[in-house]
């Protein structure tokens, strides 16, 4: 009969039974243990009789054990399976409720003596920690030559980076000064409890074992790392403080009475005194096992030993895997005298025995991952006094422990969700009023694209290292991984397990892992598809095979939800950020502590150092990506923010509009390689197009990476950039370091001195694979409330000026707040503020009838021209660079007809431009003759640059909100001077095309939630594979295209009725054939 089999339980379950009805107990407590610990543990779940948890009730208050937590423990291990009797009599021992000091002597005495013999061995040995063993490849011996510590899951499952070359801080001035100021002499006593904070994977455990590398003290956490790095004593003894029979979980309002609160902190308090006495006993055992082992005594490499003890407990062996909780469980129940007692006895021992290492610098103790006990039992724990009923967390029990009981110890917290005044006033309090807490934030991080590298060559033999192929490598780290120090080390490890194999691909499968998360509440493990760089096409492809990468656990989404504001400012950074590469300043104050928490941001350097506000850095493009991911699955995706932006005409300090923002998302998804230009654009009707104007085209990006300059496509889900654009701060010199090839960003929003909203490259589809420059200007016909049908002659006129290279930094007509923009703007350009403002003055002037200011200085505007035309060539040339990569499609054949187009039409139109310019009399009033004497003096020496074979060509775009019919015919009818550009041709962005495409993006990738729409399985999509008459289901590839696929239903239909359009004509308007729609867009 099969123990598995449930008769078979049964019958033994009554067999011990009977036993137990008829148990006496023995007078061994060893036996008697033995005996109840595996009868009771089965008969009160295996049989469930009535009578049985009384009679389990009467044994244990007999004994003094306790009941709840010996019920709990039981409970969890029979569900696991766990059933021997040597681990149920563990649990029985450790639920004695009170020893004498003589048993718990005793158990010490026992206990040590059992160990003694391991931890002889463990001190001779040369290697403490057991190496990390690689598979067997062309680098195998290599990885064994550098001795990487083994994960504590085993010698086969990594090398632990963390523990790697434990100590070498020493040798880093930067470091070793960060250490020296976390762990302070007994100098400075007065400040000597220390709160490190920042977010997870920073370097805050690394560095608290540094420190204690360098001076001796105790190592303990509150939550053991995935990797089993410390003991487990104090996250145990957190989970056991509740099952404390006189435990109140929650007790009555503070107002009728204090009573249940003192019990619970005399409670918790208590559980800690074991905890630390146990870790003092095992060190000054451990001290006086080194000394009579080790040759020179209690050195440095014995103090390194001691901290190997404590960050990896189980390299003592097996049997005796965490000495410090076995231990503890050992010492469970004795007084609180006995305690205070051992814990004084303990520390006068340590200091006869480190009297030199002592007499400077304190005992530390480092407490990690101390928001554990911050928001552990939670409500449980209130300030003394009455009057305020402020509810408390049980780490200040904790501290007081080891703060005021253990007056020798300096505490060193660390932890990442901590309100950090809400410690500072505990470690403040009266009773440790003699230690003036300190908070840091800064450790440090891989910021630089020098000390990244130099971190990754360590692990690398030599020969790779000075490879091509590596040297990209670096370069793609220090862009993608840049930030705290786990992204890094993360990598570096998956790259040491796949035994340096394409690097490439692992990182592009690393960055997607890390930035993907599972789907709560599914069963099947859905996940998101995560993103997928774009910046090693060439590098990829020379790579074969398929790489795998371990997800990075970093971010925890859950809690976002719980904070709407939080939410609210997350939503809007995120797109600040991916469009404009900038921060928004809401995230630096209140709200920092959850984005710390939740990992997607961390604290940064700050200049003004400790006594200023803490700064908090919201740049590193993992957590960027991996909430952008979350934000479009199950919050507003970024399409539908945009649009609700555009619907409010909101705008920038800088003036920009979400219009803009909406082109750039439009432009990051449109130009998919196949759809012809003049199915985006609209190219005027009297004119034959040029015939590159048929052609598809991608959004590229030009980056210079080395010596040559990369090309590399955009799509909506892989791209070359964490961002999709960036907003350029200054007229001239951000602008040409994008103009360089400096920065990966596709999109440019210039400054708005230069005029165009918005730069790009296109990448044509011919056979010569030709480049075209792209400048838009939108133009937001509802802003500022203004409900005029169409826009004005003059404001297309302008528009049409601002993306002229020839006219780029010339002097336009402003308005007063776009004159304080340009005076900004010189002064950002390191133009002193008082010949700014002397410029600005000048500038006025010239503008006679505009401002009305003063009368013209001819010198010094001449030198204020000379100014722009500087820029202007600056420009110039940085567009001339890719003169022989850029096509020009335009002949001069082509030009002379083009202009005998444009003077026909002109003729035919002239009646319809009289018209419009009585309609504008009032604004053509601030027209005067400096603009016609300003195109004189910049036109010429822009067409000497910019006209003639094998020069560029530039596309003009006018972009209005809302969509007004005919505007590129009218551009023409406009100003036949503008229009006619030669190689510049100027068109009108498709409206139709643009709203279409947002619409789909709005309805794809709208949020997802538990309990609405669902992403679909594979064999659900299957299913549904095939067309019906209501629904037209795209095509997919993973599960970002399950979750975020298009879908034409009965109101898209209807609209599409409305404009006259078919489905099919719509389905040919959009970005994608609907055959591969969206495997482009997601890929």
């Amino acid at each position: 009969m099969s123990s598995r089999d449930p008769s078979s339980k049964k019958v033994i379950f009554q067999n011990l039974d009977t036993k137990l009805q008829s148990h006496t107990f023995s007078e061994s407590p060893e036996e008697e243990s033995l005996q109840v610990g595996l009868i009771l543990a089965i008969v009160a779940w295996g049989i469930g009789k009535p009578d049985g948890q009384g009679r389990l009730l009467e044994i244990l208050k007999r004994r003094g054990v306790v009941y709840a937590d010996f019920i709990e423990q039981v409970r969890v291990a029979t569900q696991a399976g766990k059933q021997e009797y040597t681990f149920l009599l563990d649990l029985f021992s450790n639920s004695v409720k009170s020893l004498s000091l003589s048993e718990v002597q005793n158990n010490i005495d026992t206990y040590l003596n059992e160990v003694r013999p391991y931890l002889e061995d463990f001190l001779k040995k040369e290697d403490p920690l057991d190496f990390w063993t690689p598979r067997e490849g062309p680098y195998s011996d290599f990885l064994r030559s550098l001795k990487l510590p083994a994960s504590a899951g085993g010698k086969f499952d990594g090398p632990d980076m963390i523990l790697h070359d434990l100590g070498a801080f020493k040798n880093d001035p930067g470091s070793r000064a960060l250490i020296d100021k976390l762990f302070l002499p007994r100098a400075q006593l007065e400040a000597m409890n220390t709160l490190l904070l920042n977010t997870s994977g920073s370097g805050k455990t690394r560095t608290m074992l540094e420190g204690l590398c360098l001076y001796w003290g105790l190592y303990l956490t509150c939550e053991v790392d995935s990797e089993m790095r410390g003991s487990q004593d104090l996250q145990v003894t957190l989970k056991r403080i509740a099952d404390d029979p006189c435990f109140e979980a929650r007790p009555p309002p503070a107002s009728q009475g204090l009573r249940p609160y003192t019990q619970n902190s005399k409670i918790a308090c208590a559980r800690f005194r074991e905890v630390l006495v146990a870790r003092l006993i095992i060190m000054v055992f451990f001290c006086t096992v080194a000394k009579e082992i080790l040759p020179a005594g209690l050195d440095s490499h014995c103090r390194k030993l001691w901290v190997y003890l404590q960050a990896r407990p189980s390299c003592l062996g097996h049997v005796h895997h965490d000495i410090f909780h076995n231990l503890t469980k050992k010492i469970v129940g004795m007084e609180e005298n006995d305690a205070l007692d051992m814990m004084s006895l303990s520390i006068a021992q340590l200091k006869g025995m480190l009297e030199e290492e002592l007499s400077d610098h304190p005992l530390h103790c480092v407490v990690d991952e101390a928001q554990v006990a911050s928001t552990s039992l939670d409500g449980a724990f209130i300030t003394s006094s009455t009057s305020s009923s402020q509810s408390r967390p049980v780490l200040r029990d904790l501290i007081m422990v080891l703060g005021d009981e253990a007056a020798e110890l300096s505490l060193n917290l660390t932890g990442t969700a901590i309100d950090r005044v809400t410690v500072e006033e505990i470690l403040f309090s009266p009773l440790l009023k003699d230690r003036l807490p300190r908070t840091v934030t800064h450790l440090g991080a891989f910021d630089t694209a020098k000390e990244q590298t130099a971190y990754i060559r360590q692990f690398l033999p030599g020969n790779l290292a000075c490879e091509p192929r590596f040297n990209i490598l670096f370069e793609r780290v220090s862009y993608w991984l840049k930030g705290r120090y786990r992204f890094t080390a993360a990598y570096v490890k998956c790259l040491l397990l796949a035994g340096f194999q394409r690097p490439h691909k692992l990182l592009n499968e690393f960055i997607c892992s890390s930035t993907r998360f599972q789907i709560p509440g599914e069963a099947a493990g859905l996940w998101s598809a995560g993103f997928r760089p774009s910046d090693c096409a060439e590098q990829l492809a020379e790579e074969e095979g398929d790489a795998v990468a371990h997800q990075l656990m970093d971010f925890q989404f859950d809690k976002l939800k719980k904070d709407s504001t939080l939410l609210d400012s997350i939503r809007e950074s995120v797109a600040q950020f991916l469009l404009r590469s900038k921060i928004n300043p809401q995230l630096v104050g209140g709200y920092n502590s959850s984005l710390i928490a939740s990992g997607f941001a961390r604290y940064a350097q700050n200049d003004a150092g400790d006594s200023k506000e803490h700064k908090i850095s919201f740049d590193e493009p993992l957590a960027v990506l991996a909430l952008t991911e979350w934000l479009e699955i199950y919050d507003v995706p970024l399409a539908q923010s945009l649009r609700a932006r555009a619907a409010s005409s909101q705008t920038e300090g800088d003036g920009s509009n979400a219009l803009e923002e909406q082109l750039a998302v439009y432009l990051s998804v449109v130009f998919d390689d196949k759809t012809p230009l003049t199915k985006i654009f609209n190219f005027h009707s009297k004119i034959p197009p040029p015939y590159w104007a048929t052609r598809p085209a991608e959004l590229v990006s030009l980056f210079t990476r080395g010596e040559t300059i990369s090309e590399e496509r955009v799509g909506n889900k892989i791209r070359p950039s964490l961002n999709i654009g960036t907003k350029l701060s200054s007229p001239l010199e951000e602008l040409c370091e994008w103009l360089d090839h400096k920065n990966r960003a596709p999109i440019c929003f210039p400054d708005k001195m230069m005029g165009p909203d918005l730069l790009f490259i296109l990448r044509l589809n011919d056979a010569k694979r030709s480049l075209i420059w792209v400048a838009i200007q939108s133009k937001f016909q509802n802003l500022n409330g203004s409900t005029l049908p169409a826009l004005l002659a003059h404001t297309l006129r302008k528009a049409m000026v601002s993306v002229t290279p020839g006219q780029f930094f010339g002097e336009r007509k402003t308005s007063e707040k776009d004159e304080k923009i340009q005076d900004n703007a010189m002064e950002e350009n390191s133009v002193g503020k008082q010949e700014t403002e002397k410029q600005s003055k000048n500038t006025r002037k010239t503008h006679g009838k505009a401002t009305g200011k003063g009368e013209k200085d001819e010198a010094r505007r001449e030198r204020h021209r000379q100014k722009i035309r500087e820029k202007q060539q600056t420009v110039w040339d940085r567009l001339d660079s890719l003169s022989r990569r850029l096509y020009t499609p335009i002949t001069e054949v082509d030009a002379a007809k083009a202009r005998e187009e444009v003077r026909r039409h002109l003729e035919i139109s002239k009646e319809a431009m009289e018209q419009d310019e009585e309609d504008e009399e009032d604004e053509e009033d601030e027209e005067d003759e400096e603009d016609e004497e300003n195109r004189a003096i910049f036109s010429p020496a822009a067409r000497s640059v910019l006209e003639g074979a094998g020069q560029h060509s530039l596309l003009r775009v006018i972009a209005s909100k809302p969509a007004e019919t005919q505007l590129h015919e009218r551009l023409l009818i406009v100003d036949q001077h503008y229009f006619d550009e030669g190689s510049h041709p100027i068109v009108e962005l498709n409206q139709i095309h643009f709203e279409e495409t947002m619409e789909r993006l709005h309805r794809s990738i709208g949020r997802h939630t538990p309990g609405t729409r669902k992403p679909k399985r594979p064999a659900e999509e299957d299913a549904e594979s095939a067309p019906s008459t209501k629904k037209l289901k795209l095509d997919s590839g993973d599960f970002a295209s399950r979750a975020s696929r298009y879908t034409w239903d009965e109101d898209t239909a209807g609209v599409s009725s409305e404009m006259g359009l078919s489905r099919e004509e719509v389905v040919s308007h959009a970005s994608v054939p609907p055959s591969s729609a969206f495997t482009t867009m997601d890929d």
